[in-house]
């Protein structure tokens, strides 16, 4: 751990030259971001895109080289997640899938359940010629083995989605009720908050904040009520549900602070 902090400061030397190298996450919306966050990352052919009632569309996805996860080749059906108007991000337009040759990064929602675009903004990639898709697979290929590197070096990435409000919001929900999943707890929240700051105080602060998930004695539902939006800041109206072992629920109204850091919003004061 002591050394991710010096590589995030940039201070993290190795080689015979002692030669400073800064090691960061790759950017979200880039290739090697969507494939760091997904479970799955695929080549192959979008064979049709059909409308959907309850989602923007669904792919029909002839899978030919999976290169992260554990598919085999065949043909399956990929989700693509509608915007909510209430959330919805006015600095980016959401995708639009079309037949041809391309790259997809999803992920499974639950267990047997179907398989969906990371998000509405990220997930796909064309390629216009087979030259090209060609070319796409070998910048797959690069990207898992990149990912491979830097979880050796200690920065992992989280499958949860955190480039929306709501995405970040779903994503700190289910990490805390899991008790375990800390990192990705943690990596919900902004370099200025609190929880960020003590996670980053050394080992005892890490167990301390380990314990307080684990033994929290209930379970937390996050409702998204009202977002407003800046550029780089937002605040959102959320209703809390806070459900006990026993079945009792209290809701407690909370205003949440966000900021945009990284390609990523996140949680910078819970408002508790």
């Amino acid at each position: 751990m002591a050394v991710v902090q010096l590589a995030a400061a940039g201070k993290y030397a190795r080689g015979a030259q002692r030669k400073t190298v800064r090691l960061l996450l790759p950017d979200p919306a880039s290739l090697e971001g969507m494939v760091l966050d997904a479970p799955y990352a695929a080549g192959g052919v979008i064979q049709e895109v059909a409308l959907s009632r309850d989602d923007a569309a669904v792919l029909t996805f002839r899978l030919e080289n999976c290169r992260k996860g554990d598919l085999e080749r065949g043909r399956i059906m990929v989700r693509v997640p509608a915007v909510d108007p209430a959330v919805a991000d006015p600095n980016h337009q959401p995708l639009a899938p079309k037949a041809g040759p391309a790259a997809l990064m999803f992920y499974r929602d639950g267990p047997g359940g179907p398989f969906r675009l990371l998000s509405a903004y990220r997930g796909w990639i064309p390629a216009a010629n087979a030259a090209e898709a060609r070319a796409l697979d070998e910048r797959l290929i690069a990207a898992v083995e990149k990912e491979k590197e830097l979880r050796h070096a200690g920065l992992v990435g989280c499958p949860a989605e955190r480039d929306t409000i709501a995405g970040t919001l779903l994503a700190w929900q289910n990490a805390w009720n899991s008790k375990r999943e800390v990192e990705n707890c943690l990596a919900c929240y902004s370099q200025q908050s609190p929880w960020r700051q003590k996670w980053e105080g050394g080992p005892e602060s890490r167990k301390e904040l380990a314990a307080v998930m684990e033994k929290y004695p209930a379970l937390i539902e996050a409702i998204l009520d009202r977002v407003d939006q800046g550029k780089n800041q937002a605040s959102a109206a959320v209703r809390l549900r806070v459900i006990s072992a026993g079945g009792y629920v209290e809701v407690r109204s909370i205003t949440m602070k966000f900021v945009f850091e990284n390609g990523q919003w996140l949680i910078l004061d819970e408002g508790n």
